[in-house]
């Protein structure tokens, strides 16, 4: 049989920024999109549907869903599909198109379940049609709508014919492929050359009312026909200078921008992002397309020169368009806040003049873009309509409306052949009202939006949130990402959060909690992890006790992928500290709080414990379950360190694996072999990462902390003997040690029910994570389930 599944990809970093700002968010998702094509004309349903099958058949984007949930990384899964969504509607008296578009962005997607693309067909009578046309921008950009729409009415037209439809197949996973092989060193030198400077640029136009404040982007448009006579005397300028007219565009909203001073101007440009070297690259359905940011010097030179220079500058950033834009951020030696740019300009180059069918022809088309900028312009160079999509919270229709003939009048003026571009080289910027949020406002007044700290531990967060963005004063109700938060910088807040509160704080947490409030409010409940917290690394049957490993999840993660058994793995962590972030000093008092955090998520017995070296700890957190009326199972440690202070080994300040690194004893490309092998990039970035850096830095200094209450406990603790049985696996190199028998005689003189040795056999370096780290996995499954119904009772 057939399986249903035809491909599995990971999320390109763009689709990975882009999920973190959808996820919990159904009612507003700023990945669903919207165009709607007025048709006019008779339109065959039954034809309509089966044209519609066929494109989404053909490309491989339309039956695809998303994952995060219970996997290690995001992904996206192409399915086979037999009955895509179209639904047919008839517009009775009384029903407005516009409730029925609302409708339809209500529902959503559901972004589990393929396809993200829908077709509704409203019927106002026989001849007159809107067809909806809802996708969402994970899955389909802009560029991919028409590409969806072209396709679609050449289905229809060969099926109404009596033909087949040759419609051109596309693979998002080509496109994934490709990315690989980009060269991402020479993207960042060249973004890094072209955004010198960048922090001193225009990025909005100077309108005073982009002083107030802004929160979630409320969309409206505004529109103004290019006059005629000005249409032709562009495209006859462009083709005289050998530039584009959208070169002429960009360069016209750059003068913009920059009229009320300075000379230089930055702003978002929307590219296709279908490079040469991508099969079938202009007709691929996806997420390609991305925004670069796009700076303009003006130089005091013959204005067709100038148009030239901006024309091969936009070249080479389109073709380094493939750097994530988190990266390209990145490469600004200035600290910004969120994006570099406040503004758009799109310039749509999509190759199709007109749409339509034997049977019915567009008439009009309208949509939405998929944005969070307040101010988006919008042109085709054959058309001659200039749309201007904004921010009505921040922008009134009325400006909007200036913005445009603004802009339409440096188009007039750099066409007209008496520009005159030395006026703009030769002055210094003017000052400016400083825009985007009151957060950057230098008022102490607070407008009625702005929303202080209730309680403490909004205020810290509050702390957290605009050392992260940068800003200087945050309401407890803005969204993260509404402010400009990207998913990187989502990524050093779970970071900084983590470190203040000693919780397990995720990127997907701020998705999820986006404001300050939402956030402390569950922090406050207990839904967020506290300080001693468990990390799911395979989730189980529930009714089999799980197995809890007591070391940092990522030296476990790869053993939990292969672990094939039915119950649940669950690391526990933050135990080195209380509940007011101090550390512990002690094996005692670690151990009470590591099974305060065990017995919250499993109430009784048996208890399941794995520990990798050393073994003090797991021992006395078995002997203290023991002693609070716990059963305990299994007690397994894998090349177990001395019990008592005197002849430890595995000292974390010097023979441990992070001291060998420190003292340079080790270099951090064996750390994989440490850690997880080399099976999973994530963690190569990680081990890159401590290699570039030198010691451990990386992990931060509560990372640091809880080294050095391992080794203070180590040297304080004194082992109470307990009727516990331990089950060591000796690998290779542990095994031939001279005083292994030694050892092992301490070790039996505490643990009571005695010491059960099981010799493994393999390279201690590949037991988490590498050639033998199945056999190890099956190795732990045995002994477990011969504890099974022999546990210790208390």
């Amino acid at each position: 049989m057939k399986s249903p599944i035809e491909g599995i990809f990971p999320l390109t970093s763009t689709q990975e920024a882009l999920l973190l700002r959808c996820i919990g968010r159904h009612d507003d998702d700023p990945g669903f999109a919207q165009v709607v094509l007025e048709i006019r004309g008779k339109v065959d349903h039954r034809l309509l549907r089966e044209a519609w099958m066929k494109v989404v058949e053909a490309h491989a984007a339309l039956r695809t869903s998303i994952h995060w949930e219970e996997v290690d990384e995001p992904v996206q899964v192409v399915r086979s599909l037999s009955n895509p969504a179209l639904t047919v509607v008839e517009a009775t008296e009384g029903v407005r198109i516009e409730d029925l578009l609302e409708s339809d962005r209500s529902k959503g997607f559901d972004l589990g379940i393929p396809p993200l693309a829908r077709l509704t067909l409203v019927c106002a009578s026989d001849l007159e049609h809107r067809l909806v046309i809802s996708t969402h921008h994970l899955v389909a950009d802009g560029w991919s709508t028409f590409i969806i729409i072209r396709d679609l009415f050449s289905a229809y037209d060969a099926l109404s014919n009596g033909g087949g439809p040759m419609l051109l197949r596309s693979s998002f996973g080509s496109y994934v492929k490709w990315l690989k092989t980009t060269d991402a060193d020479a993207a960042r030198e060249f973004w890094s050359r072209h955004l010198d400077g960048v922090e001193d640029a225009v990025r909005i136009p100077n309108l005073a009312s982009l002083t107030r404040v802004r929160g979630a982007i409320r969309l409206a448009r505004a529109s103004r026909a290019i006059p005629e006579d000005l249409h032709n005397r562009t495209r006859t300028y462009a083709d005289e200078n050998q530039v584009t007219v959208g070169t002429i565009i960009l360069a016209a909203w750059a003068l913009t921008l920059i009229e009320s001073g300075g000379n230089v101007a930055v702003f978002g440009v929307a590219v296709s992002g279908r490079h040469s070297g991508i099969p079938e690259a202009e007709n691929t359905v996806g997420l390609l397309s991305s925004t670069i940011p796009f700076k303009i010097s003006v130089a005091a030179m013959p204005v067709g020169d100038w148009l030239r220079s901006i024309q091969r500058e936009f070249q080479s950033a389109s073709s380094y368009s493939y750097l994530p834009i988190s990266d390209i951020t990145n490469c600004i030696s200035h600290d910004m806040a969120g994006q570099p740019f406040d503004t758009v300009v799109a310039v749509q180059n999509f190759p199709v003049s007109s749409f339509g069918t034997n049977d019915f022809e567009v008439v009009s088309r309208s949509g939405d873009i998929v944005t969070v900028i307040p101010l988006t312009i919008t042109t085709a160079p054959a058309s001659r309509e200039v749309e201007c999509q904004f921010d009505c919270g921040s922008i009134s229709p009325s400006e909007a409306d200036q913005i445009l003939q603004r802009f339409l009048n440096h188009i007039e003026y750099l066409v007209g052949g008496n520009a005159d571009l030395g006026r703009f080289a030769r002055r210094e910027r003017a000052a400016r009202p400083k825009v985007t949020n009151f957060a950057e406002s230098d008022s102490n007044e607070q407008p009625s939006t702005m929303v202080s700290p209730a309680n403490e531990i909004e205020s810290r967060l509050a702390h957290l949130w605009e050392k992260t963005l940068r800003l200087r004063t945050i309401s407890t109700k803005a969204n993260f990402f509404d402010l400009g938060g990207t998913s990187l910088q989502a990524v050093r807040l779970a970071r900084a959060v983590e470190n203040e509160f000693g919780i397990a704080a995720t990127p997907i947490s701020i998705a999820r909690y986006p404001t300050i409030r939402l956030y402390a409010s569950e922090l406050l409940k207990g839904r967020l992890d506290s300080f001693a917290n468990l990390v799911e690394l395979k989730s189980g049957d529930p009714h089999l006790p799980a197995l809890f490993t007591l070391q940092p999840p990522i030296m476990f993660a790869d053993f939990a992928r292969r672990y094939s058994g039915r119950r649940a793995i669950l690391n526990v962590r933050g135990f080195h500290f209380d509940t007011e972030g101090e550390r512990l000093e002690t094996y005692e008092e670690m151990a009470e709080n590591a099974i305060h955090a065990m017995t919250a998520k499993q109430p009784s017995g048996p208890y399941h414990i794995l520990f990798k070296c050393a073994g003090a700890l797991p021992y006395e957190v078995a002997r203290q379950l023991l002693e609070k009326g716990h059963a305990v199972g299994a007690v397994i440690v894998v090349d177990p360190g001395w019990i008592y202070p005197e002849r430890r080994y595995g000292d974390p300040d010097n023979n441990g694996i992070l001291g060998r690194l420190r003292n340079g004893r080790i270099d951090a490309d064996r750390i994989i072999g440490y850690v997880t092998g080399h099976a999973r990039k994530r963690m190569r970035k990680a081990a890159a990462a401590v290699k570039r850096r030198r010691h451990y830095k990386e992990l931060g200094e509560r990372g640091r902390q809880a080294v050095r209450a391992g080794r203070t406990a180590s040297q304080r603790y004194a082992p109470v003997k307990s009727d516990i049985e331990l089950s060591f696996i000796l690998t290779r190199e542990w095994r031939d040690r001279e005083d292994l028998d030694s050892r092992i005689r301490r070790w039996e003189m505490v643990a009571e029910r005695g010491v059960r040795i099981v010799d493994f056999g393999h390279d201690h370096h590949t037991v988490l994570g590498g050639n033998s780290a199945n056999s190890f996995a099956e190795c732990v499954e045995e002994i477990l389930r011969e504890h099974e119904g022999q546990f210790i009772a208390p």
